[in-house]
């Protein structure tokens, strides 16, 4: 009696996801749960932030948490306030968000680029450290390559009437992290200025 034949796929569907990587802005995991939530059923989304963390010590783990695992669709990049924060060379933050950039584009993820937001009155802003979170955001919006979608949350998040500071309605109480509000307001970004598809 001959066997019946076993049929093996070619090939397993990958469960496309969406990884949120930076400091301790994307760490509490605020922007993820609300883009799962308006993203429906449909991706995971994964949250990679971790606090404290500045632009070197995310792109050394960049590689890792975004690329090997091999089911990235898209990578939300939020990350260079703690540079600004401790008077790291712009041109520094921008050589390792670069790096990331690049190293994802060239995986075939769609690479999401969210600027910085303020953080006058923290106690670590100063007139310098504005200058070097400018000239990121100004490099972010013209200059940095292999972004699929820029996203600009420091517009929407800074108060019109207090240059460099959060609006009160944003702002989490340290100047630096965000309300429930403020969330709201970078996630429903992210959701309407990227383009998503399976």
């Amino acid at each position: 009696m001959k066997a019946a034949a076993i049929y093996i796929p070619t090939c397993i569907q990958t469960v496309w996801q969406i990884y949120c990587i930076g400091d301790s802005l994307m760490a509490n995991g605020e922007v993820e749960s609300r883009l799962t939530t308006l993203l429906g059923t449909w991706p995971i989304v994964k949250n990679k932030g971790v606090g404290g963390q500045n632009s070197t010590q995310i792109l050394s783990r960049f590689t890792t948490d975004i690329i090997t695992p091999r089911n990235a669709k898209y990578v939300i990049i939020w990350a260079g306030i703690n540079d600004a924060q401790t008077d790291v060379l712009a041109t520094t933050a921008e050589a390792n968000l670069q790096s990331m950039y690049t190293a994802a584009y060239n995986a075939g993820i769609k690479v999401v680029s969210v600027n910085l937001s303020c953080f006058k009155d923290d106690g670590n802003w100063n007139a310098g450290r504005q200058a070097i979170l400018d000239a990121i955001n100004t490099w972010i919006a013209s200059t940095a390559i292999n972004i699929n979608y820029r996203i600009d949350v420091n517009t929407l998040l800074t108060d019109p009437g207090n240059a460099y500071q959060l609006l009160p309605a944003y702002d989490g109480g340290n100047h630096i992290h965000l309300t429930t509000a403020g969330y709201d307001v970078v996630a429903g970004a992210i959701y309407a200025g990227v383009t998503w598809t399976l």
